[in-house]
């Protein structure tokens, strides 16, 4: 006999009986060997067991928790864990999620048998429940081997379709989207989808912050507005007493305020009118932007730390940096924002139309270290140039940001009869450096280090560029102190034609030893080569750290402000002339501030509390200027 609890009813397998002839576990009418498509109602029921397996299936509603919370060991979901989930740009965040299931009597059938077709075994599929508890063997095959798989991919692909503040700020859409597909998909199972619904959203602690920041000043904008309001009316309290007191004395003073503030205004008036004529003027905001960055980026001095033997300064850093930041790179770097600041250079991906998060979307920077390891090389230039390029990596090492956006390649020169050239280091982030691999011997196979430096460029560019990632021009830098014994001429001329196309920059430095004239027909005329003296390679690559640091976050600093102009274009559009001009003058002052190496904190606040305050009067329209503020000023370090 067997009995069938209240609230459950009973699946029965037979091993005996008439055969159905058909493959697969199909349900089967009583008397057949198989899975018996009617269930055992709650009752007691004369079933052999010996031949017959009769398997519980509770037909409550059960709810399952994918969370990290403390469970009991016995419970269906307690090895249900968060969601790890990644978002269309990028970041990984998890999620808290319930789901809710029921399963009616007459599916019950249906249920066993799809989860005897994913694998469970009838000694998997108890009779009854486990021992001491209330929990049915049936119930946790359907967990382990349908639900759990099915709820986390259904979420990880619907991540994958949004940015991740869509998916926070959207969740219930996102949740219900979830819900018809796991609905659907457990229908075939013979089980009813009650309620899918997330609990939970832990985001990254950089964006919680980030939030938590923009929330702060919204309240402190909101309890400046009540600061206001009150001493409005505490100064119309007082005005009126004084008016009764002393009626003719306040006239007098309000005629000589009126006429102080009057004149205040016109002055202030007079420079926003200014100001704003400069931009229209100028065609509008994003150009006023590229004549500030003009402006300021000569303010970026270069550290004059090579000097040569006569005591002049040599001109490396000058010959590397100085182009970089006051021509080529910097005036046409991989923009955020197409549409902003004229056309992308071939090697730029396609950014976000949304206010940039910080560093999610800055550029690469990827440079290949061409080293001479010749054996006509002495010992102490090895030596020191380990050290210059250890130097190299703890400062880049010492800046996250710039540690991640800077790669770095190593190829030696050394041609011997196993090889020429080598690649001693793929293009990697700094901290993870090997230089344990260089040793003097052979000759210079220049030519050949080139071509294959390009190589791994190229190679790079295609990865970036199927990761949709945008990139900067990268770097070749050769140092050598002998004359190459390789044919270089072809490896030059291909140098001269990708530099020429803004497609790479190249900087050859040539020791004590090196063959400038030769350096110099492989250089392109732009970046003649330099000579160092007395292997001061540890300042060198100081010097590099240091200006692709300042490069790096001036580029953070001008996302930022790209983004909001075109935010700002995109509120204008729906506001009032008089409005408009509003936003302009505080935007216009703003970016003044940030593109400085060394802005204001007072003249900065003053102007972003100011936008901030007219962006949220606009109501929704001014919404994506008051969520980008928050990025500006943690970067300035004004949070």
């Amino acid at each position: 006999m067997t009995k069938i609890p209240t609230g459950t009813v009973g699946v029965v397998i037979s091993s005996v009986g008439k055969d159905l002839q058909q493959p697969g576990n199909h349900l089967v009418e009583r008397g057949y060997k198989g899975i018996w498509k009617t269930p055992l109602s709650a009752r007691i029921h004369p079933i052999n067991t010996e031949v017959m397996k009769v398997v519980i299936v509770p037909t409550h509603e059960i709810t399952l928790d994918w969370s990290n919370k403390d469970k009991d060991a016995t419970n269906y979901d307690a090895n249900l864990q968060a969601l790890k989930l990644s978002s269309k740009d990028g970041f990984t965040f998890y999620i808290e999620v319930t789901q809710t299931i029921k399963i009616p009597e007459e599916n019950a059938p249906q249920m066993i048998s799809r989860i005897v077709s994913e694998g469970a075994t009838l000694s998997e599929l108890k009779t009854g429940t486990d021992s001491g508890t209330q929990k049915f063997s049936s119930i946790k095959n359907l967990v382990n081997r349908v639900l759990e798989a099915m709820v986390r991919s259904q979420f990880i692909i619907a991540a994958q379709g949004y940015k991740l503040m869509d998916f926070k700020n959207n969740h219930g859409d996102r949740q219900d989207d979830v819900a018809t597909e796991i609905k659907q998909a457990l229908s075939e199972y013979g089980v009813e989808a009650v309620k899918t619904s997330i609990s939970e959203i832990d985001l990254p602690d950089n964006i919680e912050k980030l939030l938590r920041e923009g929330s702060e000043i919204q309240q402190r904008s909101k309890n400046y507005d009540v600061k206001i309001d009150e001493e409005k009316k505490r100064q119309e309290y007082q005005h009126r007493k004084a008016v009764a007191d002393r009626q003719p004395d306040i006239v007098d003073a309000q005629v000589k305020a009126g006429s102080i503030r009057a004149i205040g205004q016109a002055k202030a008036d007079a420079i926003g009118a200014k100001l704003s004529a400069e931009v229209q003027a100028l065609g509008g905001p994003e150009y006023f932007l590229a004549k500030v960055r003009v402006e300021n980026l000569p303010q970026i001095q270069l550290p004059q730390v090579l000097i040569d033997s006569s005591g002049s300064h040599s001109g490396l850093l000058d010959a590397f940096i100085a182009p970089m930041l006051l021509g080529n790179p910097i005036t046409q770097l991989p923009l955020l924002h197409p549409r902003i600041g004229g056309t992308q250079p071939a090697l730029s991906a396609t950014g976000s139309t949304k206010p940039p998060q910080l560093q999610a979307s800055l550029p690469r920077y990827p440079i290949v270290l061409l080293l001479d390891t010749s054996s006509s090389m002495p010992e102490e230039y090895l030596e020191q140039l380990v050290q210059g390029i250890n130097t190299f990596e703890q400062e880049l090492v010492k800046d996250e940001t710039v540690c991640r956006c800077v790669e770095v390649a190593i190829v030696t020169l050394s041609n011997t009869l196993s090889n020429s050239a080598k690649v001693v280091q793929s293009l990697t982030t700094a901290g993870n450096f090997s230089l344990h691999q260089l040793e003097l011997s052979g000759t210079a196979a220049t030519g050949r280090g080139i071509e294959l430096a390009l190589k791994i460029i190229e190679n790079r560019k295609s990865i970036y560029k199927n990761q949709n990632l945008p990139l900067c021009p990268p770097w070749i830098v050769l140092i050598t102190g002998s004359a190459p014994s390789d044919h270089w001429q072809n490896a030059a001329q291909r140098v001269k034609q990708e530099v020429a196309a803004k497609q790479l920059n190249f900087l050859a430095v040539g020791v004590e030893g090196a063959d400038m004239d030769i350096l110099n027909q492989i250089c392109p005329p732009q970046f003649p080569a330099t000579k160092l003296e007395d292997w001061k390679f540890v300042p060198l690559f100081h010097g590099l750290a240091h200006q692709m640091k300042r490069i790096i976050h001036y580029q953070e600093k001008e996302a930022l402000l790209q983004g909001l102009v075109q935010v700002l274009e995109q509120a204008k559009s729906a506001l009032s002339p008089e409005q408009a001009k509003k936003l302009d003058e505080y935007t216009t002052k703003l970016m003044i501030q940030v593109s400085k190496e060394q802005p204001s904190r007072q003249d900065y606040t003053d102007n972003a509390a100011g936008l901030y305050r007219e962006a949220r009067d606009i109501g929704e329209d001014g919404k994506p200027i008051t969520e980008l503020l928050p990025n500006i000023t943690k970067r300035l370090g004004f949070s």
